[in-house]
């Protein structure tokens, strides 16, 4: 029996305007294991995930049919070796391995085909890495992390693929066909003429939000520097880690949350790294898409994270530690303050409730320009170690994507009492990865400084010695 085919919902299809030539809008991560791995063994594993894995034999239909949006449909060529390879190399240290990633990462993609890869790393001797990576359409639109925990397994030892829940569909994510619409539109109205004053008051509300959406998206941040424009399509990868304790031990003795202070630790690696290259930047601070969250770091820890979109305006050229993590932080309060996370999700459902053709006419007209300097991404934290086909995962380094003109972004994601900042820099930008994570890890150990935990350290290692 055919499998029935669906529209792209209007988030999904947003993810591929987002993207730039030659840039696609796409998650990646680099997971580390503790021993080698055979090509043969890792297709099996994925093999009985793929009915976890969303979109996992979907990919994108071509029509020419008026006013009808794209659709997902099955593969009928679907082939598990190609989308599970192997690479042999001879990188074994982080760095090099980023290196034989940015070879991979930014290809186009083949819509023909589904929108994920698994690239297995093979160096000579040392133990095998993986590279998963997914466009971003595929994954849900809260919990960019699924297609990972598809493939890990809490314990050694894998059991067989029970089936998962069923994946929660957008409500426009629908059989292809007009009747759809015109029942949804006669829905809306009929519920309006019942609800009047209800209907109003939400008309406002949504008017309001979609003001603010389109006055942020259309208006220019003021210029800073090799942060905006052209790019070459050859990004560099890096990262920096740090003991999740340690930061936790920042917060409790300067305050913030876990994010700030390491969101504060970006913003100063990557004043060091202007200042180098550019000494007049022009501006005192920058405009960055970063999450907000509004429950407690606990309940992110224990339900994922679960969090909204919100344009910051974050301190550039502070240079005191402290001060500029309290500005961070204090920036963030206030946004959530003012009910940007109301408006956001208010956004999302004018958006969801938007008749997908007329959403994807809309997209056409949408400037590629990003209102924003950069962006830092939250992924949900893994907090107890993972395996993969029996081996332990040693190290998950998230990998951003560029979108728009952006030519540098973070993305920021905890694993097993570990957390790693991922860096994503165009050669375009004359900025380096490797320069950004410098100056992070220099503006971490500020921090540090400032909180008395180096002083504590040289205490411990006196005292042992």
């Amino acid at each position: 029996m055919k499998a029935s085919n669906h529209t792209l919902s209007n988030l999904e299809a947003l993810f591929f305007a987002l993207e730039a030539r030659g840039s696609p809008t796409q998650l990646a991560w680099l997971c580390r294991l503790n021993s080698r791995l055979p090509l043969s063994t890792l297709r099996a594993h994925a093999r009985e995930r793929l009915k976890r894995i969303p979109h996992s034999r979907d990919c994108i239909g071509n029509h020419t049919v008026f006013l009808q949006a794209p659709f997902w449909t099955e593969d009928p060529a679907f082939s598990l070796a190609r989308h599970v390879k192997s690479v042999a190399t001879t990188a074994s240290t982080l760095e090099e391995l980023l290196e034989v990633c940015r070879r991979l990462l930014w290809t186009p993609w083949n819509l023909q085909h589904p929108l994920w890869e698994i690239t297995l790393l093979q160096p000579v001797r040392a133990p095998s890495s993986i590279l998963v990576r997914a466009h971003r359409s595929i994954l849900p639109f809260e919990n960019e992390g699924e297609f990972l925990n598809a493939l890990l397994d809490p314990q050694p030892l894998a059991r067989k693929c029970l089936p998962g829940a069923p994946r929660v569909k957008d409500p426009l994510s629908h059989p292809l066909g007009g009747r759809r619409f015109i029942n949804q539109g006669t829905t809306i109205l009929w519920r309006a003429l019942r609800h009047p004053y209800d209907a109003a008051s939400g008309l406002r509300t949504y008017f309001e939000s979609v003001v603010s959406s389109l006055r942020t998206a259309l208006t220019l941040p003021p210029p800073v520097a090799a942060l905006n424009g052209p790019r070459s399509h050859n990004p560099e990868f890096n990262a920096v880690q740090f003991p999740l304790n340690d930061v936790r031990q920042i917060r409790n003795r300067l305050g913030g949350s876990v994010f700030e202070i390491l969101l504060s630790s970006i913003i100063g690696g990557l004043s060091s790294a202007l200042g180098d290259h550019f000494p007049e930047t022009g501006t005192p601070e920058i405009l960055a898409c970063v999450p907000l969250t509004t429950g407690s770091e606990q309940d992110a820890q224990r339900t994922g994270t679960r969090t909204t979109l919100a344009v910051a305006r974050l301190p550039l050229t502070t240079r005191n530690p402290v001060e500029r993590l309290r500005k961070v932080s204090a920036e963030l309060d206030l946004l959530r303050a003012i009910h940007i996370p109301e408006q956001y999700r208010r956004t999302l459902q004018v958006v969801r409730e938007i008749p997908p053709p007329a959403f994807h006419a809309l997209l056409k007209l949408m400037p590629h320009t990003a209102p924003v300097h950069t962006m830092c991404l939250d992924l949900p934290s893994i907090r107890e170690r993972r395996y993969l086909a029996g081996n332990e995962v040693k190290q998950i380094v998230p990998i951003a994507p560029l979108v728009f003109d952006l030519r540098v972004a973070f993305v920021v994601q905890a694993y097993a009492e570990q957390v790693t900042i991922g860096v994503t820099a165009d050669p375009q930008s004359r900025l380096t990865a490797r320069g950004i994570t410098r100056g992070i890890r220099v503006a971490q150990r500020e921090l540090e400084e400032a909180a008395g935990l180096i002083q504590r350290r040289q205490h411990r290692l006196g005292s042992d010695s």
